[in-house]
């Protein structure tokens, strides 16, 4: 590494970075510290904010409720 830098040999340099990633990447696999899969956060979809609104919405006769609920997903950070 130390000679490429020297010559200036930016793709060397670039294959030693990816290869220490891939790695590290591995290590963290084999190690069980990177979680595998997709994760889908389903409070910021548009269907959850519909159904959060309705909800506050049909508990509008009932203040004590409404604020209830409000105070609840708000905690939960929903």
């Amino acid at each position: 590494l130390r000679k490429a830098r020297e010559a200036e040999d930016h793709s060397i340099l670039l294959r030693a970075v990816d290869r220490i990633a891939r790695q590290i990447e591995l290590q963290a696999r084999l190690l069980g510290e990177l979680q595998e899969g997709q994760t889908v956060n389903v409070l910021v979809m548009p269907e959850w904010q519909r159904v959060r609104q309705l909800v506050v919405e049909a508990l509008r006769p009932y203040p004590e409720a409404r604020a209830a609920v409000a105070r609840v997903l708000r905690d939960a950070g929903a």
